[in-house]
């Protein structure tokens, strides 16, 4: 009995979500019920994460692609992020006030201190295999990081 109520519930919520809203037969749905909120308000829309770097790219410039292909899903600036908000919350448990989460701003990171975190893993964070981020290409990605330290200058 209780299986017949929860999937006749079931049914009148998507016979109700499909139904067009409170228009009748043959009018036009009002622009208050069809207006979608603006992505751009809801989600970062930078379609690079996640895909694959240029080939023909060298240098800072395949180290961007490459930290876009692998890391910025979770260490961009944006909704949701998981690496970013778990740097906020690790600073702000540790009164850290003055570190940016956002990987791409900080100036403190060191080649050598990414290339440990990605193949070491760090809290939540997995590890990184060479047959995902090759030696090559998480130099490039530890430069790209880099560069905003005024300390660290490039080989």
């Amino acid at each position: 009995m209780r299986a017949k109520l929860i999937s006749g519930g079931l049914l009148a919520l998507v016979l109700a979500a499909c139904s067009g809203g409170e228009q009748g037969p043959g009018e036009e749905p009002s622009p208050e019920t069809t207006a979608t909120p603006d992505q751009s308000e809801l989600w970062d829309t930078n379609l690079t994460f996640g895909f694959a770097a240029s080939d023909e790219a060298t240098g800072l410039e395949r180290g961007q692609q490459v930290y876009d292909q692998w890391c910025a899903i979770c260490h961009a600036d944006g909704v949701g992020m998981a690496g970013t908000d778990s740097l906020k919350r690790t600073y702000m448990m540790a009164g850290i006030t003055d570190m940016s989460p956002i990987l791409t701003e900080r100036t403190d990171l060191t080649p050598e201190y990414v290339e440990l975190v990605v193949r070491q893993g760090v809290k939540s964070m997995p590890y990184f295999r060479t047959t995902e981020v090759s030696d090559e290409d998480l130099a490039l990605i530890g430069a790209y990081l880099a560069q905003n330290n005024p300390d660290y200058q490039e080989e």
